[in-house]
């Protein structure tokens, strides 16, 4: 055919013509779209979803730091540290109750005590007026927190408290004509209707130890005993909501524990306190 004879359109098919091997190509890459739009479309689902729970937790926590600072009048809820269970936490607030919560307050003050609390929290109502199912706590307190109470401890005037379990030694100087000489009054703790209640078990003079009955025997310091002898309750539960009770007081290693227990507590404002029966309301 002579070169001049071709039409635009006969040279216009030639260049149209497409290889098998690219036609394969389009098809698959026409194929592989949709699973990359949608892999696309399910990560940024998860990117949303992973975004929204982050969210919820962190306003679930603030909350409960609110309703606690609230229920125990804390001046702020900064100081309240709130830590979630590990299950996803929308599933929870669409439930309408949160399984469990952790809560720790470095410095929480109970009358003259100041000292770590620590809450643990089970079935938690996101309605204020339903209450948590369970709450157990543990007020924690340093030896050095109790020279704050030390005149509920004993009549000495301490120089020091230490812990030395199961006691509380309370030691102090004394001057006995023109002497002076140190002394040390161990002191067992325990609950009693709402209050910390302290009883006598040991009088300590240099290497002599004595037991409050053989002090209070003894010719030499009878005359004494009265003035070791004046403990008196600390009244916590005054201080407390009223459906908490005080389950346990042990000195464990080098700190002072209390331990207590509330069920069907609602927790979300100032409530009704509790009282002591000891004559220390």
């Amino acid at each position: 055919m002579n070169p001049a004879s071709e039409t635009p359109h006969s040279r216009a098919a030639e260049t149209m013509v497409v290889s098998p091997t690219a036609i394969t190509r389009v098809r698959r890459q026409r194929r592989r779209w949709p699973w990359v739009l949608g892999g696309v479309i399910v990560l940024l689902l998860a990117i949303a979803v992973v975004l929204a729970e982050s969210m919820a937790r962190g306003y679930v926590a603030d909350t409960i730091a609110a309703r606690v600072a609230a229920e125990f009048e804390l001046e702020s809820a900064d100081d309240v540290e709130v830590t979630l269970g590990s299950s996803p936490v929308i599933p929870q607030l669409i439930a309408g109750r949160l399984d469990s919560i952790d809560i720790e307050i470095e410095e929480f003050t109970l009358g003259e005590l100041t000292g770590a609390l620590e809450l643990h929290a089970e079935s938690v109502p996101l309605d204020e007026a339903s209450t948590t199912e369970l709450v157990t706590g543990r007020f924690t307190l340093e030896a050095g927190d109790l020279l704050a109470v030390a005149a509920q401890l004993s009549g000495l005037d301490p120089e020091s408290i230490t812990l030395d379990a199961p006691e509380i030694v309370v030691t102090a100087t004394l001057e006995l004509f023109d002497f002076e000489f140190s002394v040390g009054l161990g002191v067992q703790p325990d609950i009693a209707d709402g209050a910390l209640v302290f009883t006598p078990t040991s009088f300590r003079l240099g290497d002599e130890a004595l037991t409050a009955d053989e002090l209070t025997s003894n010719p030499v310091f009878a005359s004494l005993a009265q003035m070791f002898l004046q403990q008196e309750p600390i009244c916590l539960a005054e201080m407390l909501p009223a459906a908490i009770v005080l389950d346990d007081v042990e000195v464990v290693s080098d700190q002072l524990v209390v331990t207590f227990t509330a069920n069907d507590i609602a927790v979300g404002a100032p409530g009704e306190r509790g009282t002591c029966d000891n004559g220390n309301e």
